[in-house]
């Protein structure tokens, strides 16, 4: 039931019928985030939408987040340091101020490709599970009280937050 509710949120947010006011994207710096930065912003160019504000958070800037810099903000932030992520919560609500944010998309994962867990040492193993689950969580704790805030404003559903790495990176690991 809840996979159902979260799949047709997302069908709902993306099919155009309505936008989210404001969103935020984590691991934005290539992949899946960037393509989730790049979709909001050709969305903002369509005349007639009202814009969603986007915020992209990744450790580093890739040169194709940085080619979308006018039209987004940009959070540097290693999900595994608290103190960046509180920084992180801090700029984010001084730009969704009291209107919250509409949606998170927690997308900070890290993978060792080829590897496998029988091929992973010890240190790897804890900085992918320091990144995939624990960052994954601080990120979710920090900014809930945002996602909340945004249910108060009358508007289209707008609480949604959106785990896509957590476990996917654990399960797909023992592909390797």
């Amino acid at each position: 039931m809840v996979e159902r509710y979260c799949i047709s949120l997302i069908h709902y947010y993306f099919s155009m019928k309505v936008l989210p006011k404001s969103v935020l994207i984590t691991g934005a710096n290539r992949g899946l985030g960037l393509e989730f930065v790049r979709y909001f912003v050709k969305k903002n160019q369509l005349p007639g939408v009202q814009p969603t504000t986007v915020i992209s958070c990744s450790r580093k800037i890739s040169s194709e987040l940085e080619n979308l810099l006018e039209d987004i903000h940009h959070i540097d932030v290693d999900v595994t340091n608290e103190v960046q992520v509180k920084d992180a919560a801090s700029k984010v609500s001084k730009i969704v101020g009291n209107d919250g944010l509409s949606l998170l998309i927690n997308n900070a994962a890290i993978m060792r490709h080829g590897k496998g867990i029988a091929g992973c040492s010890v240190e790897e193993m804890k900085e992918t599970l320091d990144t995939n689950l624990i960052g994954i969580h601080a990120i979710d704790k920090k900014l809930s009280a945002f996602v909340e805030a945004s249910c108060r404003i009358p508007s289209p559903p707008s609480n949604f937050m959106w785990k896509s790495c957590c476990l996917q990176s654990l399960c797909r690991a023992w592909e390797y």
